[in-house]
């Protein structure tokens, strides 16, 4: 499961949380540790989950060596919230910057720096926002489990590779990774009840990465996208 954070607001209509990004010694490859850049101290970072038309206020604090921001990839929302390097100054190193916003439209969508994007997304700064429906979704979707796919380019001692290895076009949009992860472990296991549906919500936060997602032995039905549920769910 995702890492949360506490709601400082007791407003059941507003989300209100603290996120700072640092460094942090985490294990990605199995028996080796890795200095990764972390949304709170987890990759990927805190799941932020809330209601559509409920706000969204992020005290943002920056412990990296480097400016960053935060984009909110997807979501419909003032300009000066966006984290685009256009729209807001970045955030230098120790500074703190506030994010809020009301989040219109229900769906998964995810959050990351934009700025050095390919380094950053690639050192570990991503994490997803769930928006619920304010209306009950239908019955029957099933277990629901929360997918973030990604991958990380490590050296042979677990170090983080440096991002220009790939040259500048690797320096600008990223390169593959070797340890391919999912909510941040490489090869998990994911048990699933006898005889019940899981609903998988997934996010790839991969620099530039695409995956095929299969499951032997069953099929896939696709009930939903970006925006939210499709009309008609989509046998795979």
């Amino acid at each position: 499961p995702l890492a949360s954070l506490p709601d400082e607001d007791p407003d059941p209509g507003v989300l209100e949380v603290t996120l700072r990004a640092r460094v942090e010694a985490l294990e990605i490859e199995p028996g080796l540790t890795t200095e990764v850049w972390t949304y709170g101290g987890t990759v990927p970072g805190p799941l932020l989950r809330l209601t559509a038309g409920d706000r969204l206020v992020v005290h943002f604090e920056n412990d990296l060596p480097e400016p960053t921001t935060i984009h909110w990839h997807g979501v419909r929302l003032p300009e000066n919230m966006d984290g685009s390097p256009h729209a807001q100054a970045p955030v230098a190193p120790g500074e703190t910057f506030t994010y809020e916003f009301v989040v219109p439209d229900p769906g998964l969508f995810w959050y990351h720096p934009h700025i050095h994007d390919a380094a950053q997304l690639g050192y570990g700064l991503y994490g997803a926002l769930l928006v619920d429906p304010a209306e009950p979704e239908p019955d029957g979707l099933g277990d629901e489990v929360i997918l973030v796919l990604s991958d990380m380019a490590l050296d042979d001692d677990g170090a983080l590779a440096p991002p220009d290895r790939g040259g500048d076009i690797a320096t600008l949009f990223g390169r593959e990774g070797d340890a391919l992860l999912v909510n941040g472990k490489v090869l998990p296991t994911m048990r699933a009840r006898n005889g019940k549906r899981q609903r998988w919500r997934v996010v790839n936060a991969a620099k530039s990465r695409y995956f095929l997602l299969a499951v032997t032995g069953h099929t896939i039905t696709r009930v939903g996208g970006h925006t939210g549920l499709l009309e008609e769910p989509r046998q795979l």
